[in-house]
């Protein structure tokens, strides 16, 4: 019986695969494939159970440390690691197929089988990939897209691999260079923000991992690594909440955070979402996390406010995450459950931070109160995920009696200024001269 042809062209599964990527966004798929060969080899405890990266102890020291170097100069794009190396099997069966191939392999970033050639076709035309693993041999996969985008025919979905001899690129090690890069992609590198924007964007993303467990370098400086403290002291503590929704490990925590190192806490301030490890929503504010739906809309007096939700599942594919990593998936049952969860956590901060900035005519609380917010210390998340389930709490201090009183009256302009000639004060104010009225009183008629 005829067939209809079916196969997709190469043109357009590589149009719809790049569009709805940034070139910073491509770049972190490159990474998460890196940390995802640093977990897979070197730290198989956190794949069988990811959960564990936010169980480790604050200052735990991390003695297994992956790098990733990531190069870029005029029409020149490169990216290595140290991070385990792919196996030429895994390269020749898997790595290379477009979606995600069912095996028991587990992976913590690597979901849905598509990040890797994503970001390559996203970047430019030549590509080459060369990696060794310490128990399998190492290989080249040379990639011309142009010449592999004419040739349409359905047997040639492949890309040529060549065994590479020993010593060729250090065990444990993976190595892409793409060049030819298209026009707009250059442009991006080339511009004088680019690389900023690129260390905004890593430090951000994986800022919630162990610290030090990873060394990223962009043209041979170390990103730094976006951190998040929260207030925690004896007078305020903030909200925990541990669930397990459909075998996915969640973790809520809500409280007040301190000022970013610029001083502006509003830039930290919001919503937190991170899957494995990975943070896929930073400082959101939007309806998609609550505000404006069930909490307020946000506003400068909640500037103090943090909420993170950690999601941690072996199964990666089940976390709610979208397929380019950069946000939540907010129809999925695990997202929805936890959100509920957010809100219930979220409403009494809000209630407090309301006090302390209230609106005319309502009661504000006391400075006592701003004052346990001001010198409450700054811990890490980790040290606040270890504890139990807890509301979020602010201690019941007494408002101070009031010691001082405002005075206010009108008195004739000329009656002032008669009085500035008997003091010799011409260049003082109305206000200075009322106060100085004041104590005079005190003194002469008022026993002590």
């Amino acid at each position: 019986m005829p067939k209809a042809n079916a196969y997709p062209t190469k043109t357009l599964f590589i149009g719809m695969l790049t569009r709805d990527v940034s070139l910073e966004g491509a770049i972190l798929d490159l990474i998460d494939n890196s940390i995802d060969s640093f977990l897979r080899v070197k730290r198989p405890d956190f794949i069988e159970n990811p959960a564990t990266l936010l169980q480790l102890d604050e200052g735990q020291t991390i003695t297994d440390i992956g790098t990733v170097e990531i190069r870029f100069a005029n029409d020149k794009f490169e990216i290595f690691d140290d991070c385990g190396g792919i196996t030429y099997e895994d390269a020749r069966d898997n790595i290379m197929r477009f979606g995600k191939v069912a095996s028991d392999g587990k992976a913590a970033l690597s979901v849905y089988g598509i990040g890797l050639k994503r970001a390559l076709f996203k970047i430019g035309k030549t590509i080459q990939i060369i990696s060794s693993h310490p128990s399998s041999r190492g290989f080249r996969i040379s990639i011309d897209v142009n010449a592999w985008v004419r040739d349409d025919d359905p047997d040639t979905w492949y890309f040529d691999m060549k065994p590479l001899p020993k010593g060729a690129i250090a065990d444990g090690c993976t190595k892409i260079v793409v060049t030819d890069l298209y026009p707009e992609i250059l442009s991006q590198v080339m511009s004088g923000t680019f690389e900023s924007r690129l260390h905004e964007s890593i430090g951000e993303a994986y800022g919630l991992l162990p610290r030090g467990m990873i060394n990223i370098r962009v043209n041979g400086v170390s990103v730094m690594m976006s951190e998040i403290v929260i207030r925690d002291s004896n007078d305020i503590k903030p909200a925990i909440r541990h669930l397990s929704i459909d075998g996915i490990t969640c973790t809520v925590i809500v409280g007040a955070t301190m000022r970013s190192a610029g001083g502006q806490a509003g830039e930290v301030a919001g919503w937190y979402i991170v899957c494995n490890g990975r943070v896929v929503l930073a400082a959101d504010k939007t309806r998609v996390t609550g505000w404006g739906r069930e909490l307020p809309s946000f506003h400068p007096k909640h500037r103090p406010f943090i909420g993170v939700v950690y999601f941690f599942s072996e199964n990666a594919a089940a976390l709610p995450w979208t397929t380019n990593k950069q946000g939540v998936h907010t129809e999925s049952r695990v997202y929805q459950d936890a959100y509920q969860e957010m809100m219930q956590a979220a409403r009494p901060v809000i209630r407090f931070l309301d006090r302390l900035y209230a609106a005319s005519g309502e009661e504000p609380e006391s400075p006592v109160q701003r004052d346990i917010l001001r010198s409450a210390s700054g811990v890490g998340l980790r040290s606040v995920a270890s504890r139990q389930n807890a509301s979020f709490y602010v201690s019941p201090k007494k408002k101070e009696p009031p010691t001082t009183v405002r005075v206010q009256f009108d008195v004739k302009i000329e009656d002032i200024e008669r009085a500035k000639v008997a003091l010799k004060k011409p260049n003082w104010s109305g206000r200075k001269v009322a106060a100085y009225a004041f104590e005079y009183f005190l003194r002469n008629e008022c026993s002590e």
